[in-house]
């Protein structure tokens, strides 16, 4: 196995994901402990260091020349994938809820929203929001009045708009959220690896517009090293979300 001379790590892994990982070593070694970063961190290394890294990144190198998909894009793309597949972003208890609980806590929200108008307006407390902006804020924001985007601070129209009606509005955008799920049985002893798999399927498709099932169990097997996984794995966890494309 052939390593670069700089970083210690195999040739085959792509210089946008090595840069990234020394970004988030040197933001250690200056700053010290920093939780996320040695998450990170530690994702990308245990990749990198795989037993057979190559066979992993010159597969996707393959995809990302066919449909010449920019480096610096893979990178952050493929990374972001990675961090929520494994359940390290800030959505990771909604990523494992099927869509029936995702439309109750959406349903939830809806109603402790209406409650919040409600006292805030039965107190007297709907205020104006131009004067509760920061100015910093105030000073960047556009609103399109008329038929131009224009400086926040000189529309009307955010002299009349009040805390109730930004509240309403976010109201009606969680009654049409998106509540699709990738998970089917939450309460799965797998319910990550099925995370995993399902969530790298999902990327592998948007971008490529096909899906590696070797490729995906190659990785998984990393990230879950007591769990059997291989392509027929894969290809039968998938195979209910396929379904549902179908029969749509």
């Amino acid at each position: 196995m052939a390593y670069t001379s700089k970083h210690g790590f195999p040739k085959c892994i792509p210089q946008g994901l090595v840069d990234l990982h020394s970004h988030y070593e040197q933001t250690l070694q200056a700053r010290g402990e920093f939780d996320e970063y040695k998450k990170r961190s530690g994702i990308l290394y245990k990749l990198f260091m795989s037993a057979n890294p190559g066979a992993i990144f010159e597969s996707l190198e393959g995809y990302n020349n066919a449909n010449k998909l920019d480096s610096d894009y893979f990178a952050m793309a493929f990374e972001a994938m990675l961090l929520d597949a494994l359940g390290l972003t800030s959505a990771r208890e909604w990523n494992l809820m099927k869509s029936k609980d995702r439309r109750a806590v959406l349903e939830d929200i809806g109603k402790d929203i209406s409650k919040l108008i409600g006292k805030l307006k039965r107190h007297n407390l709907d205020l104006s929001i131009k004067d509760h902006i920061e100015e910093g804020l105030l000073e960047s924001m556009q609103i399109y009045e008329g038929s131009d985007w224009r400086p926040a601070k000189e529309c009307f129209s955010l002299e009349l708009t009040s805390l109730c009606d930004v509240i309403a509005s976010a109201k009606q955008e969680f009654e049409s959220y998106d509540s699709s799920s990738l998970i089917i049985q939450p309460g799965n002893p797998n319910v990550k690896v099925h995370f995993f798999n399902r969530r790298f399927s999902e990327f592998m498709f948007y971008e490529y517009g096909e899906i590696d099932y070797a490729l995906i169990a190659d990785v998984a097997s990393i990230y879950f090293p007591d769990k059997d996984i291989d392509a027929d794995t894969v290809r039968f966890q998938l195979r209910p979300l396929i379904q549902k494309e179908l029969d749509k």
